[in-house]
């Protein structure tokens, strides 16, 4: 303003200057707020200016995972990973995210793919370890459920609680097979292991009662 002042020599022009520069501004911040309304129109808006750069495609991704829209949350992941300025570590995290909606979805096999993708960027990180353990068991194939599953317990203390909570949302959600499934490989890693003696024991119960109500026709 002091530099106008200065090179113009008419206070009127610079004010009339000034003014509609502000005027301008302001219904450009206008605009800038209406991409600012939710975390969707931002990161959309972020995705078509910066088309080579995974996060914001992983955060839109996001974004839809938090709302169970599982067909973008997908797609905008596997657009994150096309990209080629990603590190191992943050592939990872990207597969770990699809691991886990191909595991919403019942896209079991999907999601042991995933999981294997982290494992093999990322070693150490032993939740894909526990995920992979889980989707092993939906896919009936308890020989690799085993042998991830031991992984898992000595990778992550806290291994058996989850599998625990695991089992106690598929009883929640009355897929008592599932939790039968479950409890039981629980008590294969860790014998001794009271609560689930106990949580097996209700969810057969139930699965019991579901297929006399049925006529004898449940209980797959």
């Amino acid at each position: 303003i002091s530099g106008l002042f200065y090179f113009l020599k008419n206070p009127r022009l610079c004010v009339l200057f000034v003014s509609g520069m502000i005027l301008v501004f302001s219904f450009l911040t206008y605009q800038r707020n209406a991409v600012w309304t939710d975390n969707e129109t931002l990161w959309k808006d972020t995705v078509e200016k910066s088309p080579a750069k995974a996060r914001p495609y992983v955060n839109l991704a996001y974004t839809y995972q938090l709302r169970k829209d599982y067909q973008k949350a997908a797609f905008y992941y596997l657009k994150a990973l096309q990209q080629k300025e990603t590190d191992k570590e943050y592939r990872a995290l990207v597969f770990l995210n699809l691991g886990s909606i191909y595991g919403d979805m019942e896209s079991y096999e999907m999601s042991a793919f995933c999981f294997r993708k982290v494992i093999a960027l990322t070693p150490y990180v032993s939740e894909a370890y526990v995920n992979l353990t889980l989707v092993y068991l939906l896919l009936g194939d308890d020989e690799k459920a085993l042998a991830c599953g031991k992984v898992a317990f000595q990778a992550a203390p806290e291994f058996s609680q989850w599998l625990m909570r695991q089992g106690a949302l598929r009883l929640l959600n009355k897929e008592y097979a599932k939790a039968i499934k479950i409890f039981k490989f629980a008590l294969k890693l860790e014998p001794a292991n009271q609560a689930a003696k106990k949580e097996l024991q209700t969810a057969q119960g139930f699965l019991k009662a579901v297929g006399l109500s049925n006529g004898g026709t449940s209980g797959k």
